[in-house]
């Protein structure tokens, strides 16, 4: 044994991980899994392998022991059957500390059983509780229940067997074993009785000293001091959680989540007192706003913009790094905010058209990234379509990226009246035929990255392409004048069979030369790579062609 410790990393690391392991699989008791600890002692070295191990499987299996009748126990366990073995699982970083046993840091806890969950918290709760663990560490804590489709709501509520006196007592365990918790994450469905009653009693005892809130349910702090050391608030706001807003302090804010934002929302939550129309985010890095989709938004734009003429709330944010928008409404308060910070690098907004229009006269640094999504462009908007983004992505623009999403337009872009000049990244979710993409991409010199929903042909056309794509070896091709480098073409096997899906996308990428990623569903990956490495002897171009997987159409 003294010997093993000369081994490579790697096998040390699989055989710590087996004898860690072994025994744990099917369900472990405490007395086992402090038999394990004695790996822990044998050197610094071993103790800093195989101590996640000990931990992550000790709290990821053990059994409980206190309501069996919840497991099948007929069945043996495997990866088919885990549901009916795995209480949670967990993701435990751990440190080793001088040559005490060790030190934990963060716990992350998924309860995936339809047991009785309030138990199995009470277990873990005694697990804590051991005398020669150090709990005291652990800074970040995970709360995640997931409501399982095949178990009944009544089913669920007869498997809460205890009272909501209890949830709060095991609660407090959990704070008293864990108290220096400052990153608290709430994720918990169904959310109600007493569970959502554990949960609040934990939200309550951490309050006053966190740092990081991620919550995407509604709960009730019954007095919210959230101090100046926040830095980091994400929670969803279709639940009453805006009731936490008022409490925030926003100069300490460095990252801002809000999800679920209803259209009328308004910033004045965050002012510093009655009357103050200015709110400073002196510490603000990163803000993404996800407001609720309003197909009916008001479109008399001049109406609301007397409204808000006086009324609107100034934001402020000189450090603000990134900034990403979706579903805004028109005339929200951040389209007013003041977006001359020298650090801003990204700023990706989705709005209605009238919601481009505001944001006409950005400003733009040279190191400055910016994407306007646009759902939908109506025929009556057309001629000031080609005003606007004129103005945005042409002339004296200096972004390093610029990119214009477009989902869907009544009426074919006019390849003559476009003055792009800077923009580096298009995407069009409409069909759109091959002549006119191969003139509009010919405008575009600094288009590095395109993708398109579909690259129209008529199916007499796809046949005739499908048919001679064997010889196109042999075929002279007249090269597309562009500098695109990354390609996403959309693949929808609904309408087209993979023949013709492949047929159009080889068709295009023959003809761009400069091409560097090809983005395709997984389903295409080897069929490129068999057509690519065909070809790539007449086209010498194919051979710097790397197939990746399909990303999202965000261009940067």
């Amino acid at each position: 044994m003294a010997q093993i410790d000369d081994f490579p990393y790697y096998i040390l690391n699989s055989i710590l991980y087996t004898a860690a392991t072994s025994d744990i699989i099917g369900g472990v008791d405490i007395d086992k899994w402090k038999q394990l600890l004695p790996l822990l002692g044998v050197c610094r070295r071993w103790s800093k392998i195989a101590l996640p191990f000990v931990y992550q499987y000790a709290i990821a299996r053990c059994n409980d022991a206190s309501n069996q009748n919840f497991f099948d126990t007929d069945k043996p366990f495997n990866n088919n059957n885990i549901m009916t073995k795995c209480i949670w699982t967990s993701n435990i970083e751990c440190i080793v500390q001088r040559k005490a046993f060790h030190y934990v840091k963060s716990i992350y806890v998924t309860i995936t059983s339809d047991c009785d969950w309030l138990l199995l918290c009470k277990e873990l709760a005694t697990i804590l509780d051991l005398g020669n663990i150090d709990w005291s560490g652990v800074q970040k804590l995970s709360l995640h229940k997931y409501w399982n489709a095949a178990v009944t709501e009544t089913e669920y509520n007869t498997s809460c067997t205890l009272d909501k006196s209890l949830a709060a007592d095991i609660a407090c365990l959990f704070v008293r074993n864990i108290p220096n918790v400052i990153a608290l994450n709430i994720n918990v469905y169904p959310f109600k009785d007493q569970l959502k009653m554990f949960v609040e009693v934990l939200a309550n005892a951490y309050t006053n000293q966190l740092q990081i809130l991620t919550c995407y349910n509604s709960i009730h702090i019954v007095e919210p001091s959230f101090g100046s050391f926040l830095t980091r608030l994400e929670i969803s706001l279709d639940t009453k959680n805006a009731q936490l807003l008022p409490y925030i302090y926003p100069k300490s804010l460095q990252f801002l989540i809000l999800s679920n934002v209803p259209t009328t929302f308004s910033w004045q939550f965050f002012s510093a007192k009655v009357g103050d129309r200015e709110i400073i985010f002196e510490s603000l890095i990163q803000l993404y706003l996800i407001f609720v989709h309003s197909p009916s938004l008001v479109e008399n734009t001049a109406t609301q913009t007397s409204i808000y003429t006086t009324g609107y709330y100034q934001l402020i944010m000189p450090k603000i790094k990134r900034i990403s928008i979706y579903n805004c409404p028109i005339n929200n308060d951040i389209l007013f905010a003041n977006f001359d910070s020298p650090y801003l690098q990204d700023f990706i907004i989705n709005g209605e058209f009238q919601v481009a229009e505001q944001v006409e006269n950005l400003e733009f640094y040279a190191s400055r990234r910016f994407q306007l999504d646009i759902p939908l462009i109506k025929n009556v908007e057309k001629e000031r379509f080609y005003t606007l983004t004129n103005n945005l992505f042409g002339g004296t623009r200096r972004a390093q990226d610029a990119g214009l999403s477009i989902n869907c337009t009544a009426f074919e872009i006019d390849d003559k009246r476009i003055k792009w000049d800077n923009l580096g990244g298009l995407n069009i979710s409409s069909s759109v035929s091959y002549s006119h993409l191969s003139k509009l991409i010919s405008r575009l010199p600094s288009l590095h990255y395109l993708t398109i929903c579909d690259l129209a042909f008529s199916n007499r056309e796809v046949d005739m392409l499908y048919q001679n794509m064997n010889k196109l070896a042999n075929q002279p091709v007249v090269a597309l004048h562009t500098n695109i480098e990354r390609l996403q073409v959309g693949s929808d096997f609904d309408v087209y069979s993979i023949d013709m899906v492949m047929a159009k996308l080889m068709y295009l990428v023959l003809r761009i030369h400069s091409l560097t990623t090809l983005l395709l569903d997984r389903a295409l990956h080897a069929r490129a790579r068999e057509f690519i490495d065909q070809c790539k002897t007449r086209f010498p171009h194919l051979a710097n062609i790397t197939v990746k997987a399909e990303k999202v159409y965000w261009l940067f």
